[in-house]
């Protein structure tokens, strides 16, 4: 009996906390891509991604080195929350929030 109140309780607790942490986590990756710019150099994406410690998925080489694409993307685990950056050579061209 105390092992289901036990789950009851934390099932509750995290009701009441996650929309919190969603809310945050998601405005958190809002506010870095309205940061970005075209223009922008790859290497300013990943140090820029570092220092706000956001969740940098990539980039990814796509065709041969000149096209390329990265997501930052939200930690919150039941979410598929994220903004897509893509670039080519060594410059972000376009950025695109995904909701």
């Amino acid at each position: 009996m105390k092992l289901v109140t036990d789950i009851l309780q934390f099932v509750v607790v995290l009701a009441i906390f996650y929309p919190v942490y969603y809310y945050w986590d998601t405005s958190k990756v809002d506010k870095f891509c309205t940061n970005l710019e075209p223009g922008m150099t790859r290497q300013q994406l990943i140090d820029l991604a570092g220092k706000e410690s956001v969740k940098l998925i990539g980039p990814v080489d796509a065709f041969r080195g000149a096209v390329w694409h990265a997501r930052i993307a939200a930690f919150s685990g039941f979410s598929d929350y994220y903004c897509e950056i893509k670039g080519v050579a060594n410059v972000i061209v376009s950025i695109q929030d995904i909701d």
